[in-house]
């Protein structure tokens, strides 16, 4: 089935929490439209503050910056944990970017990092530094979680981070699917001694499907600052949500080229890179979507690729 198909699933996930709407765009008395999984919202703020909406079964929290719409029947309990401080994370931003494909175009994007060199401006490594790129993927049964090193390419931002080209690039990223979320944390190391650059910076990126071509990525910006550089605070506030969303936007431009791409494997050549992309497509439809005979055969797809060694990239 592929993405240009109408009938490409559009699963009801409102079992789920899934951020929505900035805060600040629902001003009080005002109302706004939306679109979650292919099903028309109405939200609305009261004098007092309150959000509500005007499904019966659905209920809306304002949390983080952000309006979140998910099941009545859902409790707090329910909404994904944003809270980093205990690690020295402060909140320093929140924006969403809509892109132009399906679901599993859009997170299988943030799936992979191969792209890196040739769709971003400032994270990551140039293509030239490939071959020095370290990998590590572990696939459980509730999440992925994936580690990438290789040195920093050349960039206007990265003083701004206190970096420096040809400095150690690491990203470190947890996906889960409660909803579809990846939490990535970025750091930089000095290339000899090994010792960490004073900003760490993390995205919590959520995939919130809109309709069957259009996905909506929410993304919770967080910096720690290590504390004899804490005068740079201000500076470092400004400037990751500003480099996140630059990012993102980058990916958001490029999408549309590949927003065709099937749901199945099909036609497709995956290496090591990829074992994160197949691992979380299949939890995206069993945890997800709960959809079981398609997970069985990426089941299938997985031990075939890892058995065969295949060289990476997609046609």
């Amino acid at each position: 089935m592929s993405a240009a198909d109408p009938s490409y699933p559009m699963p009801d996930v409102t079992r789920f929490i899934h951020p929505v709407l900035p805060s600040n765009d629902l001003g009080r008395g005002k109302t706004t439209a939306l679109t979650l999984a292919g099903r028309a919202f109405s939200l609305s703020r009261d004098a007092l503050g309150a959000v509500t909406v005007d499904d019966r079964a659905m209920r809306a929290i304002d949390r983080h910056g952000y309006v979140w719409l998910g099941g009545r029947d859902l409790s707090d309990t329910a909404m994904p944990d944003l809270d980093y401080a205990s690690e020295g994370f402060e909140p320093v931003g929140a924006f969403g970017v809509r892109f132009d494909a399906p679901l599993h175009v859009s997170f299988d994007n943030f799936s992979e990092d191969e792209h890196t060199s040739w769709v971003h401006d400032f994270l990551g490594w140039r293509e030239a530094d490939a071959g020095a790129i370290h990998f590590e993927a572990e696939n459980h049964d509730d999440r992925t979680e994936v580690f990438y090193r290789a040195p920093q390419r050349p960039s206007p931002w990265t003083p701004l981070l206190l970096t420096r080209h040809g400095d150690i690039f690491e990203n470190r990223w947890v996906t889960r699917f409660n909803p579809i979320h990846t939490v990535y944390t970025l750091s930089w190391h000095h290339p000899k001694t090994h010792a960490p650059r004073p900003v760490v910076s993390r995205f919590a990126i959520f995939f919130v499907p809109e309709t069957p071509r259009t996905t909506w990525l929410h993304s919770f910006a967080y910096a720690r600052v290590a504390p004899a550089w804490r005068a740079l605070m201000p500076v470092v506030r400004r400037v990751v949500p500003r480099i996140g969303r630059n990012e993102v936007n980058d990916d958001a431009r490029f999408i549309p080229a590949v927003a065709n791409t099937p749901i199945e494997f099909r036609g497709m050549r995956l290496g090591r890179y990829d074992k994160p992309l197949i691992h979380n497509r299949k939890l995206m439809k069993s945890l997800y979507w709960r959809i079981g005979d398609a997970v069985r055969s990426l089941e299938g797809r997985e031990r075939d690729l890892w058995a065969a060694e295949a060289t990476p990239h997609v046609e």
